[in-house]
Formats: C-alpha cells, structure tokens, sequence
C-alpha cells in the first residue's frame, strides 16, 4: 500500500514491494523505560543469532541498532532496535535487495550503514 503512495523514484518504491510485514513494538511506559533498555537486553543476551550488525549508535541517552539477516543473497529480516529514554523494536520481513538497499542510503543518509554488502 505504501508503494502506491507518495512521490517516490523507482528504487523506493521497488523497496516498499519486496516487504512482507513491519511488526513494531513500543514501550510508552516511563517508569519502565527508566530501569528497561532493548539495546542492552539484546546485546547482553548469549543466544546464538544469524543476525548481523549493520549500524550501531550510541547517545547520551539513546542506543539504536540495526540489525539483518540473509537468506539465498537477499535480506530476509531488518531488525531496528531503540533503547534508553525511550524504547521500540521494528521487525521488517521480506525479501530485500542487499545492493538495492545499499544504493539507498544516500537517500536516508545512513552512510555508516554500509555494512549490508557484510550479509
């Protein structure tokens, strides 16, 4: 649906295309995010994960990872994760072009994140 909105070039829109579903969840609970950071309950986690580190920023009081995994040459799942004063999870599926994503960034301006050529 987003694909038929806006005014978008066709990399943007191809983009849009190749996603299965966005699932995101938020902690609006201020007390909890007082003493809860996603980012940490993540990184100190010792499970083994196919995920691979794409871009990884700390602030004062912010912490936002991103997060892929690949499946036959194309990212299958983006996991974009918020931690500190405020805390959210986004889960994208679908089957995504690692070199169609890469020539996005310009756009976004995520220019770090050009560890997806890594997945």
């Amino acid at each position: 649906m987003g694909a038929a909105l806006g005014d978008m070039d066709d990399a943007e829109r191809e983009l849009l295309y190749s996603i299965k579903s966005i699932r995101i969840l938020v902690s609006e609970n201020h007390e909890l995010n007082k003493h809860v950071n996603f980012v940490k309950e993540i990184t100190n986690g010792k499970h083994r994960s196919d995920y691979v580190l794409l871009l990884e920023v700390h602030d004062s009081d912010e912490d936002v990872l991103i997060l892929g995994r690949e499946k036959e040459g194309f990212v299958s799942d983006l996991l974009i994760v918020v931690g500190g004063d405020e805390n959210a999870m986004i889960s994208i599926k679908g089957r995504m072009d690692k070199d169609l994503m890469d020539s996005l960034y310009e756009v976004t301006g995520f220019e770090e994140c050009l560890y997806v050529k890594e997945i």
